[in-house]
């Protein structure tokens, strides 16, 4: 019998804490500093219902100027249901990249960081072209 409220106690209580372990950072977010383990994703405010299924993400890798060699971010991109994933991309300080993503909402984890760098994610809608 104690295991049968105990059993549920527990999902509920790690169901509970776990719950805003993903949105450390909203997308979309600007110059923020990032190490390994930094995550970002999209919210219902930060995400309106799009009508495009294309979007794309960017990801914009600066070095504040303190650091000195080669500064790069690793990170990965990933349906927030955890139905697709995508990379991991490497990108350089001063570099930029953008992603092909559809209207599901997504987030994005950094697996590695060498150096002080900072990051600004967005999405936005790609336009479509009729002809």
């Amino acid at each position: 019998m104690k295991k049968q409220i105990l059993i549920p106690i527990v999902v509920l209580f790690t169901m509970f804490f776990s719950a805003n372990v993903f949105a450390q950072y909203p997308i979309s977010s600007y110059d923020t500093p990032v190490h390994s383990g930094t995550y970002f994703a999209e919210t219902h405010a930060s995400n309106p219902a799009y009508s495009a299924e294309k979007r794309k993400m960017n990801v914009d890798v600066t070095d504040p100027g303190t650091s000195f060699g080669e500064n790069k971010v690793v990170f990965m991109v990933y349906s927030l249901d955890f139905s697709q994933f995508k990379g991991p991309y490497t990108v350089e300080a001063g570099s930029s990249m953008d992603i092909d993503i559809d209207n599901s909402e997504w987030g994005l984890y950094v697996m590695f960081s060498k150096g002080r760098n900072l990051m600004t994610v967005t999405t936005e809608q790609e336009e479509s072209s009729t002809n």
